[in-house]
């Protein structure tokens, strides 16, 4: 079985010391928002698959963008602190891949795409260096090693998720048509509008 889920499932449960180090992670539209406490039951969800027993790939993608954000290179990373854009052929591509590739199974992972790049012909290599969820969870060293290295590849000039509202682009903020939102700024209206579009009502829910 291979999963969809989705990057910043476990995020709404990390402590305030965890998600003040990796607050580029933490401090993110989806996060703050989590319309109807969607990642909890994605968290949930892949909670049972892996309590079935039955062989699997959970394959947890960052925002998807349909339009405008061209394919490009599946980044594949652990630790849950990816956050950029995944272009939605690529994911497709990724999702058929692991159904062939013997190295994904009983193995989670976070992936966007690198525009700019070609994809490699396989994941295989990559998948072979990842940890199976029998391993048990990250050390923090290396959930923050990998957060370090992410954040370089963050789209915008700016390179910083935490200046986006709901809804806003990288590169709204890279050309000052919107003012950048402070980091810590507390949900405005217009996202919990937005958010509402999702959920059908206006509440928002770790």
């Amino acid at each position: 079985v291979v999963m969809l889920s989705s990057a910043g499932v476990t995020r709404p449960a990390w402590d305030e010391a965890k998600a003040a180090r990796l607050i580029g992670a933490s401090d993110i539209p989806i996060i703050r928002l989590n319309p109807g406490g969607i990642l909890r039951l994605k968290c949930e969800a892949e909670g049972l698959l892996r309590e079935s027993g039955v062989p699997y790939c959970v394959v947890r993608p960052t925002g998807l963008k349909f339009e405008g954000w061209p394919q490009g290179r599946p980044i594949i990373s652990q630790g849950d602190v990816a956050v950029g854009r995944t272009n939605a052929d690529d994911l497709a591509d990724v999702l058929v891949a692991m159904l062939a590739e013997p190295a994904a199974s009983g193995k989670t992972f976070e992936m966007f795409t690198l525009a700019g790049y070609a994809a490699a012909p396989s994941l295989g290599p990559t998948l072979a260096r990842l940890y199976a969820d029998a391993d048990g969870v990250l050390d923090e060293a290396t959930v923050t090693a990998t957060y370090n290295s992410l954040q370089q590849l963050i789209p915008g000039v700016q390179q910083d998720a935490t200046k986006l509202e709901m809804g806003r682009t990288y590169e709204q903020v890279d050309t000052g048509a919107i003012a950048p939102r402070e980091r810590g700024a507390a949900i405005t209206e217009r996202e919990r509008v937005l958010a509402a579009g999702v959920t059908g009502n206006t509440e928002t829910t770790n």
